[in-house]
C-alpha cells in the first residue's frame, strides 16, 4: 500500500460521541457500532455484509 493511500484510509473524523450513543441506543439499528468516537475512511469503506453498518457510519455527525 502506498503512503498516500494509507494516509487517505487512516484519515479520521471525530463524531459526537453523546449523540452517537443516544441515537443508536434509542433506535437500536442493526449493524456493528464503531468502537470509539472516531471513524476512519477505511472503517467506512470496509466490506461488510450489513448495509446498516455502512449507513450508520455514513450518517455519523462530525463534531
Amino acid at each position: 500500500m502506498t503512503p498516500r493511500r494509507l494516509a487517505v484510509e487512516q484519515h479520521g473524523i471525530d463524531i459526537r460521541a453523546g449523540w452517537w450513543r443516544e441515537t443508536l441506543d434509542r433506535l437500536e439499528p442493526p449493524g456493528e457500532r464503531p468502537a470509539g468516537p472516531t471513524l476512519t475512511r477505511a472503517e467506512v469503506w470496509a466490506p461488510t455484509d450489513d448495509v446498516f453498518t455502512l449507513l450508520w457510519r455514513t450518517l455519523a455527525r462530525p463534531s
